[in-house]
């Protein structure tokens, strides 16, 4: 009996060595498992920036994945120190936000997602924006603004032919970037306007670029002819002549008046020589300077800043500059007093625009040299506004 013993323990280790061979040889081995994307890190903003514009912000971050997988990103933000979601499954390490409160501190992150559900957080980073009034006109592709606009008739003089003048309609205008486009070699920003008043439609393109000295206008040109448009006499039997020129319309007035910022209508195309400076940065109370005035030209405007304003509209309540026009008609040396152009001007642009002319002579067919006097004044206020860029 003795002697059969290391027998029994090499029939023992044979089997357990048995068992570590079938184990090593499983069809269904355990395999690592998928990882999750790094987290995301190197923001833009870098954190705890400062003076960040209130418009045209945007947020960058670098996040790979180990195994390559599609990344999908949550962006968080808000002014709370744990910021709230703002969009998800972002496919792009990049986020254009629309618009900032101007003297606030946002916190932001990222949550990058990979396919195969996996998730890694970023720190929460900050950054601070700055004052409402250190901006510069917000231009990008996307971009939208939708006006109000509405006219007033006063003073008429005699209060006889009040009768005579019919009311102007209310209007809207839709004013969208939607192309850049190459105007004799200078790349532009090209904005598409839409405008409607009563059942008259007109669509135009202005062409606009920001340059480091200012916010330059280029020209523009008629997207189309306009739509139900009939030929101002048989539209309006009544002229007004202004200034000794003769318009067909109230409207002939203004557009001739006061055009040249985002949201004025010009139904006649046509590209300057030389770029007209709508406005002159840095933006502060006091600066003037040359709007038109070159040799040939018809008329001589400056613009001032006068102040700044806080202003309210149907879009909302903005800190704006006020900028006010000033007319040299007849290049007298002297500023008109009966035409006057006033601007507010923020970080969302163009917000509202009054602009007023007075002692009009109304005239008709068979009193062609007048039958009265009048004043009118036309507003137009932002109603709405998107500054998410597309391109």
């Amino acid at each position: 009996m003795k002697g059969s013993r290391p027998c029994i323990w090499v029939l023992v280790l044979l089997v357990f060595s048995g068992i570590i061979f079938m184990a090593g040889c499983s069809d269904n081995p355990e395999e690592p498992s998928n990882q999750a994307p790094d987290p995301p890190s190197n923001p833009t903003p870098v954190n705890l920036d400062v003076n960040i514009a209130q418009a045209g912000l945007e947020l960058l971050w670098d996040c790979t994945d180990p195994e390559n997988d599609t990344i999908y990103y949550d962006v968080y933000l808000g002014t709370d120190g744990n910021p709230s979601l703002l969009d998800s499954n972002i496919e792009q390490n990049h986020y254009y936000v629309e618009y900032l409160q101007a003297d606030m501190t946002y916190y932001w992150r990222i949550i990058a997602r990979d396919n195969k559900g996996n998730q890694s957080l970023s720190p929460i980073w900050s950054f601070s924006t700055g004052s409402a009034l250190e901006f510069v006109y917000p231009i990008a592709i996307g971009y939208r603004w939708e006006y109000h606009r509405y006219t007033e008739f006063f003073n008429i003089d005699p209060p006889e032919i009040d009768s005579l003048i019919t009311p102007w309609p209310d209007g809207t205008s839709q004013v969208t970037i939607d192309e850049m486009v190459d105007l004799n070699g200078i790349t532009t920003y090209q904005f598409f306007q839409h405008f409607e008043q009563g059942d008259e439609i007109f669509e135009d393109n202005l062409y606009y670029s920001n340059q480091t000295w200012g916010l330059l206008f280029y020209g523009s040109d008629p997207a189309g002819t306009g739509i139900k448009d009939t030929p101002a006499p048989i539209r309006n039997p009544k002229k007004f002549i202004f200034h000794g020129k003769k318009y067909g319309s109230i409207e002939e007035i203004l557009a001739e008046y006061a055009t040249g910022t985002p949201g004025s209508m010009n139904k006649i195309g046509m590209v300057y020589a030389s770029p007209l400076m709508v406005l002159y940065y840095p933006l502060q109370t006091g600066s003037q300077w040359n709007y038109i005035g070159n040799a040939g030209e018809m008329i001589w405007i400056d613009k001032k800043v006068l102040g700044t304003e806080e202003v309210q509209v149907p879009a909302g309540s903005f800190e704006c500059y006020k900028i006010q026009w000033y007319y040299d008609d007849d290049k007298d040396g002297h500023w008109d007093d009966d035409i006057s152009v006033v601007d507010y001007v923020s970080a969302a642009g163009l917000v509202k625009r009054v602009s007023v002319v007075k002692d009009i002579d109304v005239v008709t067919y068979s009193h062609p040299f007048g039958i009265g006097t009048m004043d009118i004044s036309e507003t137009i206020e932002l109603s709405d506004y998107s500054l998410r860029r597309t391109e």
